[in-house]
């Protein structure tokens, strides 16, 4: 698996807001803040704009291919993380908003805006403003390892920076995997064609015979005789029959199946 982190500079478009009073508006309600999701180029679903290329899925057609990486998603939990314009007044509205549970117009105002053109300055076609500061992750194909977030703060300090500083807590585990990789298969890459399982073009894991249970592609075998649990015979096919990995375990036609054999 693959971990990226720190200021990743990401910033919010400033073009999709009518003003900066619309932005602030929406830093001060808990629920439109949770929205501009849509707006950060760090989400894979946003709506308002196209993600960037470390979150966009790598099996887009064409040019558009990214890393497929996950970032985290901190804007319902913290205030944007950049740009701070002053210590003392971001001090002032994080102790307001861990008192009250929100900010006011002008306590984010003096946190945010430049102090001499009080507005929130731009960068090209960016507002200096957004969740810059992340963590991104994204599992090796064929892996068994699976990372989750299981929190997410933001800490606004008085040292004077203009970037919040940010802990998320991360849960590492190992994935069930499914034993018995068939030799004689395909891959389907989300309906996009196809491939030898058996090839170098993805981390199968092949020598081992394991395939990861968080693996996204389906095994598609031409010839195949298997048992399903509980049943004695052993059922055959001699045309294509996706097999998926569920659980740990080897699953035909929605049936977790034993003594897997392909040729």
């Amino acid at each position: 698996a693959f971990m990226v982190l720190g200021d990743l500079n990401f910033r919010l478009p400033h073009h999709q807001f009518d003003s900066d009073e619309d932005v602030l508006e929406r830093l001060n309600n808990r629920s439109l803040r949770s929205e501009l999701k849509n707006f950060d180029p760090l989400t894979r679903t946003a709506t308002k704009i196209t993600p960037e290329w470390l979150v966009r899925d790598s099996e887009n057609e064409g040019n558009d291919g990214g890393w497929a990486f996950t970032c985290n998603s901190p804007f319902e939990y913290y205030m944007p993380t950049y740009k701070l314009q002053s210590a003392e007044a971001c001090s002032f509205m994080a102790q307001h908003i861990e008192e009250d549970g929100v900010s006011t117009m002008d306590r984010t105002k003096r946190c945010y805006f430049d102090r001499k053109e009080q507005k929130i300055k731009t960068k090209g076609p960016y507002l200096q403003l957004g969740w810059l500061d992340r963590v991104c992750t994204r599992p090796t194909r064929g892996s068994s390892v699976d990372m989750k977030i299981i929190s997410d703060e933001g800490w606004i300090s008085s040292d004077g920076n203009d970037h919040m500083a940010v802990a998320v807590g991360m849960q590492v585990s190992s994935l069930s995997r499914c034993v018995g990789l068939p030799e004689n298969s395909e891959l389907t890459i989300q309906g996009h064609g196809s491939c030898p399982a058996n090839g170098n073009t993805y981390m199968l894991e092949k020598d081992s015979g394991f395939i990861s249970c968080k693996f996204r592609y389906t095994l598609i075998v031409q010839f195949i005789s298997y048992t399903i649990q509980d049943q004695e015979e052993p059922e055959s096919f001699a045309h294509p029959v996706p097999i998926k990995c569920s659980n740990g375990a080897w699953v035909v036609n929605n049936q977790p199946v034993l003594n897997l054999n392909c040729m």
